[in-house]
């Protein structure tokens, strides 16, 4: 029986690391694994202290978790791995909860509702609720209640301060408390190697911290403000005194282990303060006031219940997609109910069968080698062909010389040599990582989603080409959350590639990745890979020296891993420069779709190979490169679909998407849009952008509602200055480039709009009318 290596997450927890010895450690080990590493002193002196029997309950606990998760994949025929990290975790923690005479049975119900119901995504949500381990105990509480003679016996598997009436010790025995000479459950007696270890993974592992820190604050500080309870529950006068309350209940535990769950816990550092405050609060009231156990559990709980509220109250959620899952296998038009109907991506209703394009649909899963000259040499058609020949001969430096005489270039936007970032990254020592960046945010870009859903497996052999080219041992693929079926089609490409090659030795991750534009730039999806705010990094240090983990990583555009496997075939024509690139073709015209261009191919041409435009009218202008790109008018049709050639006329050729306006548009409410989309998508770490994307956005639309003064022309022209010379990333330099490419083309609309006179664009008497305003309300935008 054999094991597949492949693992679909939703997030993970990476924190950035350093070169030494611990660091390297944790990058190996990742997360998931440094807990669990963690957890096992812990494991171990909870059997130390309580008998053989206590260690037999922790590991019981795991192996229910382990066989809850396995099961079920090995009787459906999908891959599996035995000791999955996240499995083992919560094993572990829902065994240091429980007391070491737990029946078994407690064990079984705990463990399969903690694997199976708390790891199963909530509705709405996408992702668990609940934390799984903490979940699983408050099944096991239950089962105590209902169980009188095994809770008499249990003790209710609570901490010291429950033990007795009058539960805490007094205050002089906090020390035995800080080195465990108590009873109570099983993990919960050490409070120092809790505090070690906990101070370890808040330090060096987890992301999460806030929630934990807050946690730990706010609980003793409101012990030793509470009035007093004696007289109410019975509790002895030194239940107040906050550190005998600390070391000797469950707080620590549960701030440590379950308040730092990248899953369950807000999204945002306000909501994380906010969440082990009211996790505390919760604990100490139920503590003090009532004789329910385990009070500090069901804080966490109804915190992680509250968790999406949080996200909404602080921001989290702004930029959380309203689109269902696509029911069909092909892609569909979105509703614009649903996403923005200004800037929201035009999906293909027929995406184009060419004979000429190598991604042209056919019989075998990967068409575009169908042809003697773009097939390797004795396959029969099968998929990974070309994989297969190159994990075979083992020959990296072959792989990547080879790669480098056909010249492909980066297909993300920015055209880098794939060569060089492969050469960048082998210069460094490993672990080597791969990322496959799916998040496609560009509005009117959908040629990645075209080929994650229709040419899964060419995408996954291209990720793990560029693996084996760099010697990376783990490939991330990252696809946007909302998109359902491109995910579920490269899990079943992964598991195919796993299956087809089992002795490839690359780890692939699948993950769901933020519906954020910023994550698009590959430091930003590092930074999200990290669980950290997703931002753009200052470089250097460049992603190939020290990205994921502080490791040496390189980052590919998905088209860029399709193009990878015919342009690593050995028996392709190496006189043939890998030249040609898909285009997104939208908006006014016949068909809609994904294409194939070259350099030299016209926009002319680009627009007849979709179809044309209805009854052949001559479009108004064309956006092209996306709203950080520039408007153009149908005079520059013959300009040919190159970099340099479009940067001349103040438009860019980004991830080559081109939208064709039709007559009726306002070009001033396509610049506001534009404007409005990247403002509210700044990730806000420098200033240029932050504020002067939004003081852009401010001034543009209220020129287009005819409420600025003529003085409006030399502001704005300070203020894209500003952001073009000042702004961290992309994002922030492109902003304008809608903006400028009007005063460029069309400087009479702008003008008009300044001076207040009739728009000569839209035909409408006046800009501040109902009907002008409604082409560019930003309130229709998210």
């Amino acid at each position: 029986m054999t094991t597949a290596t492949t693992t679909a997450v939703t997030t993970d927890s990476y924190p950035a690391v350093g070169r030494g010895p611990l660091q390297r450690l944790r990058a190996r080990l990742g997360a998931k694994g440094s807990i669990v590493l963690l957890l096992l002193p812990v494991w171990l002196f909870g059997a130390l202290h309580f008998g053989p029997r206590a260690g037999l309950v922790v590991a019981a606990s795991v192996a229910v978790c382990v066989a809850a998760s396995v099961v079920p994949r090995i009787s459906a025929g999908q891959p599996w791995q035995l000791l999955n990290p996240g499995t083992v975790i919560t094993g572990i923690l829902l065994g240091l909860t429980l007391g070491p005479q737990t029946p078994m049975y407690m064990i079984v119900v705990g463990g399969l509702v903690a694997e199976i119901v708390g790891k199963a995504p909530f509705f709405g949500l996408g992702h668990p609720l609940f934390n799984p381990a903490a979940l699983g105990r408050a099944a096991i509480a239950l089962l105590e209640v209902l169980d009188p003679p095994a809770r008499a016996e249990l003790g209710s598997g609570a901490s010291p301060l429950m033990v007795t009436a009058g539960g805490n010790p007094p205050p002089d025995y906090l020390w035995e408390l800080m080195l465990g000479f108590s009873k109570g459950a099983i993990g919960e007696t050490n409070a120092l190697l809790l505090l070690l270890v906990g101070s370890a993974v808040l330090l060096r592992v987890v992301i999460k911290r806030h929630a934990a820190i807050a946690m730990l604050l706010g609980a003793p500080i409101l012990v030793a403000f509470m009035p007093s309870t004696a007289d109410i529950q019975g509790h002895a006068p030194w239940v107040h005194h906050p550190l005998v309350y600390l070391a000797g209940g469950s707080t620590l535990l549960m701030a440590l282990f379950f308040a730092t769950d990248p899953m369950t816990t807000p999204q945002t550092r306000v909501g994380g303060v906010l969440f082990g405050l009211g996790a505390a609060a919760i604990g100490v009231t139920g503590r003090l006031y009532t004789t329910i156990p385990g009070c500090e559990m069901w804080g966490v709980l109804v915190m992680n219940a509250a968790t999406p509220a949080l996200n909404r109250l602080t921001g989290a959620a702004r930029k959380a997609t309203t689109s269902s899952p696509p029911s069909g296998r092909r892609l569909a038009v979105l509703d614009a109910a649903a996403e923005d109907a200004s800037v929201a991506s035009f999906y293909a209703k027929q995406p184009l069968d060419t004979t000429e394009s190598p991604f042209a649909e056919a019989q075998d899963s990967a068409p575009w080698r169908t042809t003697p000259s773009r097939r390797f040499t004795g396959s029969s058609g099968t998929r990974f062909d070309v994989l297969r020949h190159w994990h075979q001969r083992s020959a990296p430096e072959a792989l990547l010389s080879l790669i480098d005489r056909r010249g492909l270039r980066g297909r993300g936007g920015a055209g880098y040599p794939a060569s060089d970032k492969w050469r960048a990254a082998r210069a460094h020592a490993g672990p080597r990582v791969v990322v496959i960046n799916g998040q496609e945010g560009e509005p009117d870009t959908f040629k990645d989603r075209y080929l994650m859903e229709r040419h899964p497996h060419t995408v996954v052999e291209g990720g793990l080409l560029a693996a084996l080219a760099v010697d990376a041992g783990e490939v991330h693929f990252v696809v946007k959350a909302d998109y359902h079926e491109s995910r579920a089609a490269l899990a079943a490409a992964l598991d195919d590639a796993h299956q087809a090659l089992p002795g490839l030795g690359v780890r692939t991750r699948l993950v769901a990745g933020p519906s954020l534009y910023v994550c698009g730039e590959e430091t930003a999806l590092l930074q999200f890979l990290e669980s950290r705010r997703g931002e753009p990094r200052t470089r250097p240090p460049f992603p190939t020296e020290s990205g994921l983990w502080g490791q040496p990583t390189v980052v590919h555009n998905v088209e860029t891993a399709a193009w990878l496997p015919s342009t690593a075939c050995t028996e392709a024509d190496d006189s043939v420069q890998r030249r040609d690139r898909l285009a997104s073709i939208s908006g006014g015209v016949q068909v809609p779709g994904v294409y194939v261009v070259r350099p030299e191919t016209t926009l002319r041409q680009a627009i007849s190979m979709a179809g044309g435009t209805p009854e052949d009218l001559e479009p108004k202008a064309l956006v092209v490169g996306g709203p950080g790109g520039g408007l153009l008018p149908p005079s520059l049709l013959d300009l040919p679909m190159e970099r340099s050639a479009l940067r001349r006329e103040g438009a860019s050729l980004g991830t080559a998407s081109v939208r064709v306006l039709e007559e009726g548009v306002c070009l001033m409410s396509e610049v506001v849009r534009a404007v409005s989309f990247l403002a509210s998508e700044s990730c806000g770490r420098c200033t240029p952008c932050r504020a002067g994307g939004a003081e852009l956005s401010r001034l543009i639309t209220s020129l287009a509602d005819g409420t600025r003064d003529a003085g409006s022309m030399a502001e704005l022209d300070g203020l894209c200055h500003a952001l073009v010379a000042g702004s961290a990333c992309g994002l922030g330099s492109s902003l304008p480039g809608m903006l400028k490419s009007l005063q460029q083309h069309w400087p009479e609309i702008l003008q008009a709009h300044v001076d207040g006179v009739p728009c000569p664009c839209c035909n409408l008497a006046t800009h501040g009318s109902k009907e002008c305003r409604a082409q560019y309300n930003p309130t229709q935008h998210r």
